[in-house]
């Protein structure tokens, strides 16, 4: 969940030996999949959802290709200052003056109003099979390390996820992961909303390859 904005300054962690183990736990097919239930599937995108025991909002994963290389299109989802030019609903996207690897967030999503959030992102590389780097992102949240609350805005309590990018010849496959609460509206509601936002999120970074920006 940087270059430009947020490459700055993260920290890269190339952990060679702990590559295996983590991508294991992120991708389908690994020892936790049978907890992952497919849900929708086109040619570009499917999308998953994971109950979790300690809530009632459902984990949600897209896996989808791009035509880009692994390196542009980790390019694109690391310059998190442009997110607000693209991403759904983005009213505002900003890396933190105190530190780089924090970035905060408006969004403004139909029916729920403004939502905010500060996250903290960390960076791996690794090596995949064929030797070939694999880039993963991920993000926890960091409310207290962001800006303070504002008036008529609700703070988003839980957000957590990753993309992992994996060089498929000059393709991407891309691994979305979501964990969020949106701001505490009703999780059948919140459930339903997660997973047309996975569609919208790929939708969204297609149209900027093919623009160009």
């Amino acid at each position: 969940m940087n270059r430009s904005g947020r490459a700055k300054g993260i920290t890269l962690l190339t952990r060679w030996p702990l590559c295996g183990l983590l991508l294991g736990l992120l991708l389908p097919g690994s020892l936790h999949a049978n907890e992952w239930q497919e849900v929708s599937r086109n040619p570009n995108l499917a999308i998953y959802v994971r109950h979790r025991s300690d809530s009632p909002i459902e984990e949600v994963r897209g896996v989808g290709e791009f035509n880009v290389p692994n390196l542009v299109l980790k390019a694109l989802l690391a310059d998190v200052s442009k997110y607000s030019e693209f991403m759904p609903y983005t009213k505002e996207s900003r890396v933190l003056p105190q530190d780089a690897q924090l970035c905060y967030m408006v969004l403004k999503p139909p029916l729920v109003g403004s939502l905010d959030y500060t996250i903290r992102l960390h960076e791996q590389l690794c090596k995949g099979a064929d030797g070939r780097t694999i880039y993963r992102s991920s993000w926890a949240l960091a409310n207290p390390d962001g800006p303070p609350p504002q008036r008529g805005v609700t703070r988003v309590t839980v957000n957590e996820g990753s993309w992992v990018l994996e060089p498929i010849g000059n393709q991407t496959r891309a691994t979305y992961t979501l964990f969020t609460d949106g701001g505490g509206i009703p999780a059948l509601l919140m459930n339903f909303a997660n997973k047309h936002s996975v569609a919208s999120l790929f939708d969204a970074i297609h149209t900027r390859i093919h623009d160009g920006n």
